[in-house]
């Protein structure tokens, strides 16, 4: 297959990541609308907003692993229908349960997608070119968490929170068609073995030594990222007294600037960094809890959305580097269920600490101490366990790869 058609499949699957956030994202900006139509308390919306991620954790994990047993085109194609038709029924709630049971669901529709789009790389791209690619994903969904800040704000402000749901839902279908057009004859695995399906073993991956780092680390970038980035739509609105689409703008601007440099890092990566990308992961654990720290003092909203765009670029590289330790360091046919597990434990952040958070703020009358101090803390006992990270050169990995396969 052609580069040209390589990177034509990733841009059209950077859209649907894109997309993919949103949607995620959506119900987070919408909390302040939603909560007043229904009445709801911080602490319902923050069960509204983890209810999502209970069922996305467990797909992630499952989903990893279809998409290693069939190949991420398919799964990719499918689940992006899927999440997209629950994207449109979200809009339809009518109370707290109803709204519960469709962002259940809607997780499990949308919690494959993750992993699928890291395996996409893989299969598209030689072990030592994949951070690039994978930092073009990455960027991509933080550019979705960022422009569909906006974007929703401003349906929302114009047409209502329910309209918002709906287009989405349509771009969502177009997408899926979309990609399982460009991606006719995409084959597998790049480095090694056949095309058929392969046997899979979940227990490989904790076999896996480095899986024991990503776990923990993930789960610190998910707080930052589904936990604190959950409440910073209502920070901004209630402590700070921002208007609706002001709101939407001071929540954008960080993930957009995170996505850019999330773009360059992959170069980085790739180009200086192979083998030594624990130095990242510690620097940008560092560098996020240092910042996340300056925003909750920050004695104006313009040097808090300057502190926050530093925060959230740094947290956005963490996740994207430990990601992309898995489908550099993995063996090919673990990569899916590696990226699952992963991604599932972000995600598992996003079940507990939404939850937690307006649990809190509830019960101190909105005092948000508590919520930045347990992401910092978080995110500097990242920083140790980054620095015992140890990998294999790609040569290595690519070596182990065919090794494994004609086993």
């Amino acid at each position: 297959m052609s580069t040209k058609r390589k990177w034509t499949i990733l841009v059209v699957m950077a859209l649907m990541t894109t997309l993919s956030q949103f949607d995620k994202n959506a119900i987070s900006v919408a909390a302040v609308p939603i909560s007043k139509e229904f009445g709801f308390s911080p602490a319902e919306m923050g069960v509204i907003i983890s209810c999502f991620f209970i069922s996305y954790t467990a797909m992630n994990l499952v989903g990893g692993y279809i998409a290693d047993m069939y190949g991420a085109r398919k799964v990719a194609a499918v689940v992006t229908a899927l999440f997209s038709v629950f994207t449109g029924v979200t809009g339809l709630a009518w109370s707290f349960y109803s709204l519960l049971a469709i962002r259940f669901v809607f997780g499990a529709a949308e919690g494959a997608f993750p992993p699928t789009n890291s395996l996409i790389v893989a299969e598209l791209f030689p072990v030592e070119k994949r951070a690039f690619p994978k930092s073009f994903i990455t960027g991509s969904s933080a550019a979705g968490i960022g422009l569909g800040a906006i974007a929703i704000t401003m349906i929302t402000h114009y047409f209502g929170w329910r309209n918002a749901f709906g287009i989405y839902c349509l771009i969502g279908f177009a997408l899926s068609g979309l990609f399982f057009y460009v991606s006719r004859g995409m084959k597998r695995p790049v480095c090694g073995g056949n095309e058929q399906k392969q046997s899979v073993s979940v227990k490989e991956v904790f076999k896996v030594p480095l899986i024991w780092r990503i776990i923990p680390i993930q789960f610190a970038g998910g707080a930052f990222m589904w936990g604190l980035n959950s409440w910073m739509p209502s920070y901004w609105m209630n402590v700070k007294g921002l208007k609706l689409v002001a709101m939407g703008f001071a929540a954008a601007i960080p993930n957009v600037v995170s996505a850019l440099s999330i773009l360059c890092m992959g170069y980085i990566l790739d180009k200086y960094l192979a083998g030594r990308e624990k130095w990242a992961i510690a620097t940008a654990a560092a560098v996020a809890a240092l910042f996340t720290y300056l925003t909750f003092i920050a004695p104006s909203v313009t040097m808090g959305v300057v502190y926050m765009t530093v925060a959230s670029t740094s947290a956005g590289i963490l996740i994207q580097t430990n990601l992309i330790c898995v489908i550099k360091y993995f063996p090919q046919n673990t990569i899916g269920a590696g990226a699952g597990i992963g991604n599932g434990s972000s995600q598992l952040a996003g079940i507990v600490t939404p939850a937690l958070m307006g649990y809190i703020l509830t019960v101190t009358g909105g005092n948000y101490t508590a919520v930045f101090g347990s992401v910092i803390l978080m995110l500097f006992i990242s920083i140790f366990i980054a620095l015992t990270i140890k990998t294999r050169v790609p040569e290595q990995v690519c070596k182990l790869d065919s090794a494994h396969n004609q086993t």
